[in-house]
């Protein structure tokens, strides 16, 4: 964990894009470190989280991730990619804890929102409407389903990273719906393999679209050292 990285950081949808992330940071002279396994859940790791219990089912990722926060050279910047665990009954300051504890060390943290959640596995979908002479808007998701989760999660990472300079929260709803609803494909062009899982054309638009949050805040990152 020396020099010029990245951390990725996150559940089974951070692991979804992690090969284009990392592809697409080596441009610009960075290296990426992943870490992330599905079901992994970014609040088992907040100090608290971390002191308290050591035996869920991420918990041998535990060690990785304490070896970043001690690291001589900190990463420039943390993106955090999952699904976000609204169901619960979750302290909205966890997320807050998570990002104190990497911006202590002047790393910037960038919470990336939920992708979507289709109706079908896209790829089944679409072959079969394409296949059957169907509509693919059959495959799609309503707009207005996702506005509301995407507006639970918000109200789950906003409150707690609002007095730090050093994190951000970027939606990416506008990457995968229009007004009216959202669409694991692009003209002839797959972006979604299962429900709710990117492809890498689906991973590379999500980097494009985050990347100027991330570049604000590596600048902001700059200024403040």
């Amino acid at each position: 964990l020396k020099g010029n990285y990245v951390l990725l950081f996150g559940d089974s949808h951070a692991g979804a894009v992690a090969s284009v992330f990392e592809e697409e940071l080596e441009k610009a002279g960075v290296r990426l470190v992943a870490i992330a396994r599905g079901g992994c859940n970014p609040a088992w790791f907040t100090p608290q989280a971390r002191a308290e219990n050591r035996t869920h089912r991420c918990a041998n990722l535990l060690g990785a991730f304490e070896s970043v926060l001690a690291a001589a050279d900190a990463p420039k910047a943390a993106i955090i990619v999952t699904m976000y665990d609204v169901g619960r009954n979750q302290n909205r300051q966890e997320m807050g804890k998570l990002a104190e504890s990497l911006t202590a060390r002047g790393t910037a943290v960038l919470f990336v929102g939920p992708v979507p959640v289709f109706p079908q596995p896209a790829l089944d979908c679409i072959v079969t409407a394409d296949r059957n002479g169907q509509d693919r808007d059959i495959c799609a998701a309503a707009r207005s389903d996702f506005s509301k989760r995407e507006a639970a999660v918000s109200a789950l990472v906003l409150p707690g990273i609002s007095g730090l300079p050093l994190a951000a929260y970027v939606p990416i709803s506008d990457v995968f719906c229009d007004l009216v609803s959202c669409k694991p494909w692009d003209g002839d062009t797959l972006l979604f393999w299962d429900s709710n899982h990117v492809v890498d054309a689906g991973a590379r638009k999500v980097f494009h679209a985050i990347r100027p949050r991330l570049e604000a805040l590596l600048a902001a990152q700059a200024k403040s050292n």
